[in-house]
């Protein structure tokens, strides 16, 4: 059958916008730079479906707690960041409100062991280990979209009220999405970009 008159679905355009996307603490510069990379991938195309145009950045940290500690939010005299680790719930990511000149934005930290999945390929990628990472990014993603709605909606308050919204996963040896105490909002949000998959199935934390 002929189809070349059949209007054809356009891909929407991502949302990323211009960032920066900071790997630290691996000593290999080459897997570094693979990491960065793929990231990169997996925003572009998570920002397809999820508007992350309010993304400031991305830090992808082995060390996750000085990472939320040395986090530069904009504004002087905040409290330091700590990981949620409270009722066998283990921080992994987390979406920090900050302020960029007058603009209210929102940088996405990462605790690097449960995204480093991402790089893999074949025989040496654990798909659920994959799918688990590709969620946990897409979830992060979803509150970027949802914290620049808030501030569209009460300007000026999501920044007191919410000075960082984390994920949290099970603290045993693998990192599966369990008890993950999130709102059911930014649930939907990550959920949509399974239309969609990035390699994989995206599991949304709920």
């Amino acid at each position: 059958m002929d189809t070349s008159d059949t209007p054809r679905q356009e891909v929407p355009a991502s949302t990323l916008p211009q960032i920066q996307v900071t790997v630290q603490g691996i000593t290999n510069q080459y897997g570094a730079e693979c990491l960065g990379q793929q990231m990169f991938h997996i925003l572009r195309e998570v920002g397809e479906y999820i508007d992350i145009s309010a993304l400031d950045g991305v830090t992808v940290a082995v060390d996750y707690d000085e990472a939320l500690r040395d986090l530069d939010r904009g504004v002087e005299g905040l409290a330091p960041l700590s990981r949620t680790n409270d009722e066998g719930l283990a921080g992994v990511g987390k979406s920090v409100v900050v302020m960029r000149g007058d603009a209210v934005k929102t940088h996405i930290v990462l605790s690097a062991g449960p995204v480093c999945p991402i790089v893999l390929e074949g025989a040496d990628r654990d798909e659920e280990d994959f799918r688990t990472a590709i969620a946990i990014i897409a979830h992060e993603c979803a509150h970027v979209e949802e914290i620049a709605f808030r501030e569209d909606q009460f300007p000026a308050s999501i920044f007191v009220r919410r000075p960082g919204i984390s994920s949290a996963i099970t603290s045993s040896t693998s990192p599966k999405p369990a008890g993950v105490n999130m709102r059911s909002a930014v649930c939907r949000r990550g959920s949509r970009s399974t239309r969609k998959p990035v390699s994989a199935t995206i599991w949304p934390f709920g």
